[in-house]
């Protein structure tokens, strides 16, 4: 194994999520702490480090992020604390804004292609949000009286479906965004489902799953074409490569 090229120490317990920016000259790090990373991958220093704000919260020390997202500008940084709390962050004059109060808090969060809708789950499904209006657009309804907390969500590169799995269930639904309708259920795994990833080209969705597997569905039919038995206990994460033609 080749040695790495940097290291950038976070002085943390531990980091929960990365995500690079549109022209991969930053890198905003979620973790441990109560504000989020900015590092310049041009000289690998830390730049910024953005506190969100503490709405509703006093033991601001114990607050850390489970999800950072950039916009496709890479203007702002989106994030998800645990308490559930979406913020919008300016890389530019360090302001964050929370984005909205609900009765419910959010699970998981995906940012849409267009950096124009966020979706988000909660112990009551999937909201889709307009981020330009600050306003609901649609709930994505799984069709079950309690559906559990959602366990991952994600985006096609279109932008026109969206998938999304229940912790009280072992299947993925993907939903068409026109009229919020499931479109596909994709039934295989033996346990829920943790993570997600749509192929650079939407015909492809890869699925990650505490029963230690990674599955990969064709969406024209909802058919299981592989898989991929891990060698821990679960597998928490899976990411198509640009091509499509290879995953981690």
């Amino acid at each position: 194994m080749s040695a790495p090229d940097h290291i950038l120490d976070c002085n943390c317990e531990s980091v929960t999520w990365l995500c690079f920016s549109p022209g991969a000259d930053w890198l905003a790090v979620a973790a441990s702490v109560p504000y989020i990373r900015l590092w310049s991958l041009s000289d690998r220093r830390l730049t910024r480090a953005m506190p969100a704000p503490r709405v509703g919260r006093t033991d601001a020390l114990h607050l850390w992020y489970d999800w950072v997202s950039f916009t496709r500008d890479g203007t702002c940084v989106l994030s998800l604390d645990c308490d559930g709390r979406l913020c919008l962050c300016d890389t530019q004059s360090d302001t964050c804004e929370s984005l909205a109060e609900f009765s419910k808090c959010i699970s998981v969060a995906a940012l849409a292609p267009d950096s124009c809708t966020l979706a988000w789950g909660t112990d009551e499904g999937v909201v889709v949000w307009d981020l330009r209006l600050r306003k609901t657009e649609r709930a994505l309804d799984f069709g079950v009286a309690a559906p559990g907390l959602v366990s991952c969500v994600g985006f096609s590169p279109s932008g026109d479906t969206v998938a999304a799995a229940l912790d009280s269930d072992t299947a993925v639904t993907v939903f068409g965004l026109g009229d919020a309708s499931p479109l596909l259920r994709l039934v295989g795994h033996d346990d829920l489902v943790l993570a997600l990833d749509y192929s650079q080209d939407g015909r492809l969705l890869a699925t990650a799953s505490r029963d230690n597997s990674v599955r990969v569905w064709r969406l024209d039919g909802g058919q299981e074409i592989a898989r991929f038995q891990g060698d821990g206990n679960l597998v928490r994460s899976v990411a198509f490569s640009p091509n499509g033609y290879s995953g981690i």
